[in-house]
């Protein structure tokens, strides 16, 4: 217990460390791909977004990260499982596919929770996302565009976020 709050201190301190450097705006084209950061208890809500969003973006590559309290079965391929085991001690991700996924370029993220949740924090803050987006008021210094829906309202969402990437020439 004593580690696991040793752990989510490191985590915060690593992303409020990478918060107070200065930004700097990447080119952003059209957005080919899409990743969405989602907790556990709105799975369904992100499948539900994935779909849309492969038919928007006509992707394969599109992808769902769901935390989770407990290490849960990757059985998909374009779902992934991170929790507070896949940090190490020191607040360092252990889990190779999500550090994989983080490490390369790709042109949405979508941070889909509302809750404080410094793991998919430190994953947002750490992607080469070329443009990310968030439902939570919260997170403005990780996202460029904030969306407030509720998180169970995924079609209103999609038709926010589809007016305003077509406003910002992201998509046609």
């Amino acid at each position: 217990m004593f580690l696991d709050g040793l752990k989510h201190n490191l985590v915060k301190t690593k992303v409020n460390n990478w918060l107070a450097q200065p930004t700097t705006h990447k080119e952003v084209g059209h957005i080919a791909n899409v990743v969405i950061l989602i907790e556990e208890r709105f799975v369904n809500e992100g499948k539900n977004l994935l779909k849309r969003l492969n038919k928007l973006t006509q992707s394969s590559e599109n992808k769902l990260v769901v935390f989770a309290e407990k290490r849960a079965d990757q059985s998909a391929e374009d779902l992934l499982y991170l929790s507070k085991k896949d940090f190490s001690l020191f607040g360092n991700l252990k889990n190779e596919a999500v550090k994989k996924l983080i490490e390369q370029p790709f042109g949405l993220l979508i941070s889909y929770y509302t809750s404080e949740n410094v793991f998919l924090n430190f994953v947002a803050t750490q992607s080469k996302a070329a443009f990310k987006v968030g439902i939570d008021h919260k997170n403005t210094a990780i996202n460029a565009l904030t969306i407030q829906v509720e998180t169970t309202d995924v079609a209103a969402f999609e038709t926010e976020l589809v007016k305003y990437l077509k406003l910002l020439k992201r998509i046609e």
